[in-house]
């Protein structure tokens, strides 16, 4: 035995780890300058577009989401204001409470402006820091570099991932990682030697992380594994020279206490804002039984895809006659059949044990078992959980190798641990880069989708609609009438349709489209209130105010037909459909039912005022109304408010042309 090896074996198990860390500097580097060059090149293409010199074509923003978060929101287009931050942290927006996420996207408008190019670099450089911290945080616990950067390698250019990188309004999944890996890394150095000092920034980031999305209120159970393994605070399997106290499992829970208390309370406000803002979705609706089989074979359906990402959608809707029952059987297979091996091997492969419930726990939230969204399963959803599946996977096929590593040659076993490594990260790589691709606009990301997957009717008028205002007219008209074709009784398809049909005028047919929707589901209060407006686009006044009235029968608690309505009674031309005390009303009560948030509902109650010779009242709504539109950004909506708050001041009201 040389020198050398005599001194690497006197050394003990924790002072090996820290020598492992930190020999060899020059090959650390290399591992960061190469995960950073792995992921620029799989994702670089997302900042094409972005300044001179840097290649590629630009990005845009997407239909779904992103005009609720960027491209459309005034409030975040306007920078970080004071105003700005208060409406983050205030109401719900968007079916979500991610304060943090907006302040993100608020400080990118006022850095770059709203310009998709920087967004999307921003994300892009998210998860670059991302993908270093994960193997910053594996390789401290457990002081193997290599291993740490395969999984981190294999993580962060899965094509999994592109979902929450390339997609702009899923900044909270970048975002909320970014801390959450932060507070591993400030746990680590926590649990070498605990304090309050070295824990209150564990509490901070994990906090950070919950105000930019709810994704990982697990991270107290995430903690409780590593402190299993690698950190072997546990005792079992912890080696006697561990660097990390031993703790009984009572203190390590009563430590975790505060962090749970953190997961209670962000998990209660994500349910009641999901549950207020509708998000349930078509799985909320599912009985237990289909409820629990959407879970199995979701489950089934992210292992799939972990080891062969293809066809891969931005959306996969639940399936009308529910799922196949081979499916379900399968789903269930799997997630049984690897809990057990994972539970029975805990002993001999912590790292499997620790990786599979890492990645069943962290999925299990948002696996449909609480419905979020009208989707089955999301790519998104498992930028955080396949963490712990890479972990799995890297650590046992090291055990693996380690077990063949002396029954061939040694150079081949010196080489073939970086081909095996080549042969899987180079197709993931591609797979990667192509899937980004798809990301470039809201047409091809949809066309790919709706080729890829089944019954996505949601989507399809989405690309429909975005055809429609992006000038496309005949082609957003062919795919209306291809959807109808295929879905003849689809209502949402009909009043879609119609609604494209308003500006061409084609007010006879968009009336003849909303009238079928009727005949098929009478009680449809949104199909009324469309027909409504078509009926005054018709100069038939006096059945728009019935549509209106009924749809406000329908749904007592829905604030456009009423807003609607009272525009109509408090300024149309002809003095016998005008009813201003009527229009007051209508107004009131829509400004109440959105807690005097929009300001072009405060308009129409300034207008009703105004009709109603209440000319105080309209002036104050008014001058309101166009200030909460300037707040908001808004300053076209503000001007057009403040011309009117004009006209009260000389005693005039509106009408309309």
């Amino acid at each position: 035995m040389n020198r050398r090896a005599s001194e690497r074996r006197a050394v003990p198990g924790a002072l090996a780890r820290e020598a492992r860390i930190s020999a060899f500097p020059l090959r650390r580097l290399c591992a960061y300058l190469g995960l950073g060059l792995l992921v620029l090149v799989s994702y670089g293409r997302l900042a094409g577009g972005l300044g001179a010199g840097w290649p590629g074509t630009p990005f845009d923003f997407i239909a779904i989401d992103d005009p609720d978060y960027v491209s459309s929101n005034s409030r975040v287009q306007a920078g970080l204001t004071a105003a700005g931050v208060r409406w983050a942290f205030g109401r719900p927006q968007a079916g979500n409470w991610h304060p943090l996420t907006w302040l993100s996207l608020m400080l990118d408008c006022q850095m770059f402006g709203p310009n998709p190019a920087a967004l999307h670099a921003v994300n892009l450089a998210l998860h670059l820091a991302n993908a270093w911290l994960l193997l910053l945080v594996l390789e401290r616990m457990t002081g193997r570099l290599g291993i740490s950067f395969c999984a981190a390698a294999l993580w962060a250019v899965h094509p999994l991932r592109v979902e929450s990188v390339a997609w702009i309004s899923e900044r909270k999944d970048v975002l909320s990682t970014c801390f959450a890996l932060l507070a591993l890394l400030a746990y680590e150095r926590y649990a070498r030697r605990p304090s309050i000092g070295r824990y209150l920034p564990i509490v901070g980031c994990f906090a950070l992380s919950l105000l930019a999305k709810q994704m990982w209120v697990t991270l107290p159970f995430v903690l409780l594994l590593v402190d299993y393994w690698p950190l072997g605070r546990a005792a079992a399997p912890a080696p006697v020279d561990s660097r990390y106290p031993s703790r009984t499992w009572r203190r390590l829970w009563l430590e975790k206490l505060p962090l749970l208390g953190l997961s209670l309370g962000f998990s209660l406000v994500i349910y009641y804002v999901q549950q207020t803002a509708g998000a349930m979705g078509d799985v909320g609706k599912l009985a237990w039984g289909p409820r629990l089989a959407n879970v199995l074979v979701g489950y089934g359906m992210y292992l799939a895809k972990s080891f062969w990402p293809t066809r891969l959608a931005i959306m996969y809707r639940y399936p009308s006659a529910g799922h196949d029952a081979a499916l379900v059987v399968l789903g269930s297979l799997a997630l049984l059949g690897t809990t057990v091996l994972a539970v029975v091997g805990r002993r001999r492969w912590p790292w499997l044990f620790v990786g599979w419930c890492w990645f069943v726990g962290m999925l299990f939230p948002v696996s449909g078992v609480v419905p979020i969204g009208s989707h089955a399963w999301a790519d998104r959803y498992s930028y955080a959980p396949q963490i712990g599946l890479a972990i799995a996977f890297v650590w046992s096929a090291a055990a693996v190798w380690r077990r063949l590593e002396t029954r061939v040659p040694p150079l081949i076993g010196r080489a073939a641990p970086a081909a095996l490594l080549a042969l899987g990260l180079i197709p993931l790589g591609i797979l990667c880069s192509r899937q980004v691709s798809r990301w470039q606009s809201t047409e091809r990301l949809f066309a790919h989708t709706i080729a890829v997957t089944d019954e996505n009717d949601e989507l399809e008028l989405t690309l429909a609609g975005y055809l429609a205002t992006h000038q496309q007219p005949a082609a957003a008209e062919a795919r209306y009438r291809a959807i109808l074709r295929k879905r003849p009784k689809s209502i949402v398809a009909r009043l879609e349709f119609a609604t494209f049909l308003i500006p061409q005028a084609r007010f006879d047919e968009a009336a003849g489209l909303v009238e079928e929707a009727l005949r098929q589901q009478p009680d449809n209060a949104a199909a009324r209130s469309r027909l409504g407006a078509i009926r005054l686009l018709q100069n038939r006044p006096a059945d728009a105010v019935t549509e209106y009235e009924t749809a406000i029968r329908l749904r007592p608690d829905w604030a456009p037909p009423r807003n609607d309505l009272a525009w109509l009674l408090a300024t149309h031309p002809a003095a016998e459909v005008r009813s201003p005390t009527r229009a007051v009303e209508l107004a009131e009560s829509a400004c109440r039912l959105t807690g005097r948030q929009d300001p072009s509902l405060l308009d129409t109650l300034a207008a009703a005022q105004a009709a109603a010779e209440q000319w105080e009242q309209a002036i104050r709504t008014g001058a309101e109304a166009a200030s909460l539109a300037r707040g908001q950004g808004n300053k076209a909506l503000a001007a057009e408010i403040a011309a009117r708050v004009a006209l009260y001041e000389r005693r005039l009201p509106v009408r309309s042309p």
